[in-house]
């Protein structure tokens, strides 16, 4: 992916940028993980979903990060996904959105998603109240529930750790 100099135009409106100034040039998919490399991700979003938006919206639906998770204290709060048609689209939208904003999800949404990947794609609703109890009897229990039984194919999720393994060794 050519991260060109650190800087990057989508249309005239939209400059992305990378953590380094100088920029990363040329260089693998491997390393736009390890290096968070914006436009390099930016690139690949616009290069793979420019001309089909909803197949990336897609995904965050897959992935669980577009509803709210249905989480046992109040508050969690609502996602928000901007969508094509919408007051804020632009052509900007989906290189924006592919690091993270024109985006409003919580971290537990976003831990919950490492987590599915962390448990080989099955995408778990989260719990901290396993029983509710009244004089040591119990009066209500909490079981796990499956939101999500495979976010993606066994082959990208091997890709995904692998991905993220070197972020951790090499990022």
């Amino acid at each position: 992916v050519n991260t060109h100099n650190g800087r990057f135009e989508f249309y005239d409106e939209c400059v992305m940028t990378d953590p380094v100034a100088y920029g990363y040039g040329k260089i693998p998919v491997k390393s736009v993980f390890e290096k968070s490399s914006n436009i390099g991700t930016s690139r690949l979003t616009f290069l793979h979903f420019n001309d089909k938006p909803q197949k990336f919206l897609d995904y965050l639906d897959r992935f669980g990060l577009s509803q709210p998770l249905g989480f046992q204290l109040l508050g969690e709060g609502t996602p928000y996904v901007n969508k094509p048609g919408e007051l804020g689209w632009s052509g900007c939208s989906l290189p924006w959105m592919s690091i993270g904003y024109e985006l409003k999800i919580s971290p537990l949404q976003l831990l919950n998603f490492y987590n599915a990947v962390a448990n080989n794609g099955q995408l778990i609703m989260p719990i901290i109240v396993k029983e509710i109890q009244r004089d040591h009897l119990p009066m209500e229990q909490f079981h796990t529930r499956v939101i999500n039984q495979q976010i993606c194919s066994p082959k990208t999720l091997s890709v995904v750790k692998e991905l993220l393994e070197g972020v951790v060794e090499r990022g």
